[in-house]
C-alpha cells in the first residue's frame, strides 16, 4: 500500500467509530463465529450481503461492515485490484453493475464511492494475513476475467455463478461452502 493509501484509510477508519463499535460488539456477542460482511469496491456490492446472510445456515450471526474485521478471513471472488484486472472484465463488470442498478435510489452516492474506492486501492497490493482464509472463487468467468490470484496462503472454494451471481442466485451454494469451512475449523 503506498503511504498516500495508507493514510487515507487511517482518516477512514478514524472517521467511523460506528463501524470500528461494530466490530467490537460482533466480536462479543456470538457463541459461533461471527461472519463479517466486507462489500466489495462496488457500487451495489452490500445489499447482496442480504440474501447471503439470510442463507447462511448454523447460526452465525452476520454483520456487514464497510471496514476490514478480525479473525478468519473469507474472501468471496475477491481480487487484489480491479485495475490489476483485465480490460474485458473491468467493462463486464461496469455493465452488469449498470443492469443491477435500477431502483437505488442512492445510486449517485454509491456510484461516487466507488470511484473513489478503486482510487484509493488502484495500486494497492494486500499483505500477508496469518489469520486463516478462505477464498470463495466463482466458478463461472465473466468476459475475459482472469483466474483468481490471491497472493497469500489460502484455501480456494469454487463457488457456482460468476462474480455478481455467487451473492445472488448462488448465495444459498456460497454460504453453504462457508459455513462448510468455519464448521471444519471452528468446531
Amino acid at each position: 500500500m503506498t503511504d498516500v493509501s495508507s493514510a487515507r484509510l487511517v482518516e477512514a477508519l478514524r472517521a467511523s467509530p460506528v463501524e470500528n463499535e461494530r466490530l467490537r460488539e460482533a466480536a462479543d456477542r456470538a457463541e459461533c463465529p461471527t461472519v463479517l460482511c466486507v462489500p466489495t469496491v462496488l457500487a451495489l456490492s452490500d445489499h447482496q450481503c442480504a440474501e447471503f446472510a439470510a442463507a447462511l445456515t448454523g447460526g452465525q450471526a452476520v454483520d456487514v461492515l464497510s471496514l476490514p474485521g478480525f479473525g478468519p478471513v473469507v474472501l468471496l471472488d475477491t481480487r487484489p485490484a480491479l485495475a490489476a484486472t483485465t480490460p474485458g472484465f473491468r467493462a463486464a463488470v461496469l455493465r452488469e453493475t449498470a443492469a443491477r442498478a435500477e431502483g437505488f435510489d442512492d445510486l449517485d452516492r454509491r456510484l461516487t464511492v466507488t470511484g473513489r474506492y478503486l482510487d484509493l486501492f488502484a495500486n494497492w497490493k494486500p499483505s500477508a494475513v496469518t489469520a486463516a482464509t478462505l477464498v470463495v472463487e466463482a466458478g463461472r468467468a465473466m468476459a475475459d476475467e482472469p483466474s483468481l490470484a490471491w497472493p497469500s496462503p489460502h484455501e480456494l472454494v469454487a463457488a457456482t455463478g460468476d462474480h455478481f451471481t455467487v451473492l445472488e442466485d448462488g448465495a444459498g451454494a456460497t454460504a453453504e461452502a462457508v459455513h462448510d469451512w468455519l464448521e471444519g475449523r471452528f468446531r
